[in-house]
């Protein structure tokens, strides 16, 4: 995948976000794809680091801490309020493959500038899934997958609330009661 030149920091639906787009989410935002991170706000341990909330089929939650790919970590970048972090993903060019397995429900690949030589692997350890919702102050991050194809997408939706009106509700309550009184009358 090559990536695509976009437009940066505008708002934007889900639908309008392509695989090779660089998206940056801010903190509270629910990730809209699976990503693989480029930067971030917060550093640890000199590496560029994002912190996640993760949830799971039976509505539980998990914080976890993803780490930035670490060819795009230069001192200054990723600052917030500097533009230089927009010249700098705009000059951005990178090959990356992947690969994701369904058994496994992992992502794997290999990450490359075209200004670098290296070569850098990466694991779910630097990829951001499709509804996580990040608890750092801002991350950049490359699409890999958007829609239908994101890895655990359908277990992930299967979990959560569906959202019903008054009368979706007061239609509901009426077939339990006529469930009820025809089993009562077949006796």
């Amino acid at each position: 995948m090559e990536l695509r030149k976009v437009k940066l920091f505008e708002v934007t639906l889900g639908k309008d976000i392509y695989v090779g787009d660089i998206i940056k989410l801010q903190m509270f935002d629910t990730a809209p794809c699976d990503m693989l991170i480029l930067g971030s706000s917060d550093f640890l341990n000199a590496d560029y680091i994002a912190r996640v909330e993760k949830f799971y089929q039976d509505g539980r939650s998990h914080k976890v801490i993803k780490e930035a790919i670490k060819l795009t970590k230069s001192s200054g970048h990723w600052i917030e309020k500097d533009t230089q972090a927009k010249k700098f993903i705009q000059r951005l060019t990178a090959s990356v493959e992947f690969s994701k397995d369904q058994r496994t429900d992992c992502y794997k690949g290999s990450f490359k500038l075209r200004s670098d030589p290296k070569l850098e692997e990466f694991g779910e350890k630097q990829v951001i899934r499709k509804g996580a919702i990040l608890r750092s102050e801002f991350v950049y991050g490359l699409v890999l997958m958007n829609g239908r194809n994101c890895l655990n997408e359908d277990r992930w939706m299967s979990w959560r609330p569906k959202k019903t009106n008054a009368i979706e509700e007061m239609i509901n309550s009426f077939n339990y009661l006529l469930l009820i009184v025809s089993v009562l009358l077949s006796f």
